[in-house]
């Protein structure tokens, strides 16, 4: 089990990166790098400026219906199943999942899920290898739309989701209120000659997949320099420019 510490030397780690890909891509050297946490790094040249870094989620991890969550309850159920299914009887079975996005799972659907997908896959498991037809399993399971069944071969595999996805386009109203959060936060960091603030688009991460394009009008700010919007793929959108102008 990951401890918090260790959690956040990670997050700070991936935030280093993110800040050091975008220097390079911006030619910008002859600055220090200095840890921080209000804001989160400071560059020292010939001017301090401080560095916020955050990650542009579609949701908000503490909404049940964002993919943060939703990710987490369809590994347990998977795993809870896959354990179900073991405790039964020899393992003849490995499944591969996918589930329906307009279906939000809810933490009270978890343990029905379990016994019912390891039930489910006892009575099918010798019918042998391929897609199940949906219909067979949609009344009982219906955040489920895909199951694919393959025959365990010593023991191997768990059972695993895999999910599509679609990417969205950039959702500029989300986005003001990332700005506008960190606006906030931004009243308690240490002074510096400019605050920038970098947004970041992991597209390897489905929860934060979308495609970053141009926003009319930019975004107005009093308290960031510069808000750049980075895509994981290079493409970078500088968003800001101030209030005054």
């Amino acid at each position: 089990m990951r401890t918090t510490s260790s959690t956040r030397r990670d997050k700070k780690h991936k935030e280093r990166e993110i800040l050091r890909a975008f220097l390079t891509a911006e030619s910008i050297i002859g600055v220090e790098i200095e840890d921080g946490e209000r804001p989160d790094f400071v560059l020292r040249g010939e001017r301090v400026i401080g560095v916020e870094v955050t990650e542009f989620y579609l949701r908000d991890g503490k909404e049940e219906e964002s993919e943060q969550r939703q990710r987490a309850m369809r590994h347990e159920a998977i795993g809870q199943a896959h354990r179900l299914y073991l405790s039964k009887g020899p393992s003849t079975a490995v499944l591969t999942v996918s589930f329906v996005p307009s279906e939000p799972l809810r933490p009270g659907r978890i343990g029905p899920i379990t016994r019912q997908l390891a039930d489910f896959v006892r009575r099918i498991e010798m019918e042998g290898e391929g897609c199940v037809i949906r219909e067979n399993y949609r009344e009982e399971l219906p955040e489920i739309g895909f199951l694919y069944l393959q025959r365990a071969r010593e023991d191997w595999g768990k059972w695993r989701c895999q999910q599509v996805y679609s990417p969205l386009p950039t959702d500029r109203s989300r986005l003001e209120k990332i700005i506008r959060r960190k606006e906030r936060s931004a009243l308690g960091y240490r002074h510096c000659d400019a605050l920038w603030l970098i947004i970041w688009v992991d597209a390897f991460d489905p929860a934060q997949e979308q495609e970053i394009s141009f926003l009319d009008g930019g975004i107005r700010s009093s308290v960031f320099e510069r808000i750049i919007l980075r895509h994981s793929f290079g493409a970078t959108i500088d968003l800001a420019f101030s209030a005054e102008s």
